[in-house]
């Protein structure tokens, strides 16, 4: 992932949700936080998990969010059709 200042990352990907990519964990200190991270994603039809509401470890270590190409979110401005 082009992350080797950044081990260990992960990402939550779906076509419908929004796609996040978490660096700086360690997965023997930061599991619980990424599995309710994890849970969080799922339970939200369009995968927004607020940065005030994801576990600690999960806030700053954060390297990017994408939305999903037809987004609708209050956060995304400007949509542009990629048919």
């Amino acid at each position: 992932m082009s992350q080797c200042l950044r081990p260990c990352v992960i990402a939550f990907s779906h076509r419908d949700r929004f796609t996040y990519l978490f660096g700086d964990l360690d997965p023997a200190r930061h599991v619980d936080d990424i599995l309710l991270a994890v849970r969080m994603w799922l339970s939200r039809s369009d995968g927004f998990v607020e940065r005030n509401k994801r576990p600690p470890s999960m806030r700053s270590g954060i390297l990017a969010r994408i939305p999903p190409l037809d987004c609708t979110h209050e956060l995304i401005e400007g949509q542009t059709s990629f048919s």
